[in-house]
């Protein structure tokens, strides 16, 4: 959703870890500033492992607009797992709008 300079807006994440045969599912709640091209914004979530453990991922990043439907996000995340883990994620992803 976006109103003005205001984005807000959720997704659902699904990894599988191919080293591991381990996967995990979460979704997570954006919030964010809409500038020319790009979106900056900061995030919070939910997920669970394969293992039944449960993390909160907290974070943030930059969606840079290439083209009118191709974008580049970069995104750092600290998880914070139920059970006592702690963990750094960044990641990078190409995402096509339709």
């Amino acid at each position: 959703y976006v109103s003005g300079d205001l984005l807000l807006g959720a997704e659902v994440d699904f990894a599988y870890y191919l080293t591991s045969g381990n996967f995990d599912v979460g979704v997570t709640g954006r919030a964010g500033a809409v500038l020319d091209s790009a979106v900056i914004y900061g995030s919070l979530g939910i997920a669970t492992l394969s293992n039944g453990s449960a993390y909160v991922p907290v974070g943030g990043g930059v969606e840079f607009m290439l083209t009118d439907s191709v974008s580049l996000d970069v995104s750092g995340e600290y998880l914070i797992g139920f059970g006592g883990f702690t963990a750094t994620r960044l990641g990078t992803s190409l995402n096509w709008h339709f």
